[in-house]
């Protein structure tokens, strides 16, 4: 869980996605945008540990 955390603080497309989607669609699809990365970003981490 840990090994996501960089990828969640770093400046590239993690937050991007989230910031496009707020300004063009609003509050609602930014909040789906950053948790559907969010969880993404954890299961890739879950299943990338040995």
């Amino acid at each position: 869980m840990a090994a996501a955390l960089p990828l969640v603080d770093t400046p590239g497309a993690v937050p991007t996605l989230p910031v496009q989607h707020a300004t063009d669609n609003g509050r609602r699809q930014a909040t789906s945008a950053s948790l559907g990365t969010g969880v993404g970003l954890y299961i890739h981490a879950i299943f990338g540990m040995p």
